[in-house]
C-alpha cells in the first residue's frame, strides 16, 4: 500500500518537473536574447554620428557590423534601414549567433535583427532598434531598442 502512495505521489510530480525545465530554458534563452541584443545596440552606438567642427554632418554609412570584428568598409554603418528589417533577413542588418553568442556564417541558434529609423522630424537624431529572435523557440524574440542625438564637437 505504501509503495502505491509513493508511486502515485512520484508521478503526481513528474509534470511540475516538467514544467520547471521548460521555464527554467525559456528564462536563459531570454537572458541570453537580451544580452545578445544590447551587445548589438552598443556596438551600433558606438559608430560615428556626429557633426564635423563646421557643423556638417558625419553618419557611419561603410562599417559592416555583421562581420566579427567590425569591418570600416562594404556595410551599412547607421544607414537607413528597410523597414522590414526587424521582421525579415535584410543583408547588411541580421548576423546569426550560435547559443553562447558567437557569430556564424550560417543560421545559428539565434537571428539577430535591427533597423536604424529617422526620429523625432529631424536630421539629427535616430532610432535604433534591435530584436534577437531564438530559431527553435518561435514565439521567443527580444527587442531592444535607443534613440541616438548627433554629438557636437
Amino acid at each position: 500500500m505504501a509503495t502505491m502512495v509513493f508511486a502515485v505521489g512520484a508521478a503526481a510530480l513528474v509534470p511540475l518537473v516538467a514544467g520547471s525545465v521548460r521555464t527554467t530554458r525559456t528564462a536563459r534563452d531570454t537572458g541570453l536574447a537580451t544580452w545578445m541584443a544590447w551587445q548589438k545596440l552598443e556596438e551600433l552606438r558606438g559608430l560615428t554620428y556626429a557633426h564635423d567642427l563646421t557643423g556638417a554632418p558625419i553618419t557611419d554609412t561603410w562599417t559592416d557590423t555583421t562581420q566579427e570584428p567590425a569591418v570600416h568598409v562594404g556595410g551599412s554603418g547607421l544607414g537607413p534601414s528597410p523597414s522590414s528589417s526587424l521582421a525579415a533577413d535584410t543583408p547588411g542588418y541580421v548576423d546569426y549567433l550560435s547559443q553562447s553568442g558567437a557569430r556564424s556564417a550560417t543560421r545559428g541558434v539565434y537571428v539577430r535583427r535591427w533597423a536604424i529609423e529617422p526620429a523625432g522630424g529631424t536630421n539629427d537624431l535616430i532610432r535604433i532598434a534591435v530584436a534577437v529572435h531564438h530559431v527553435n523557440a518561435p514565439g521567443l524574440v527580444t527587442t531592444v531598442a535607443t534613440l541616438r542625438a548627433r554629438r557636437t564637437p
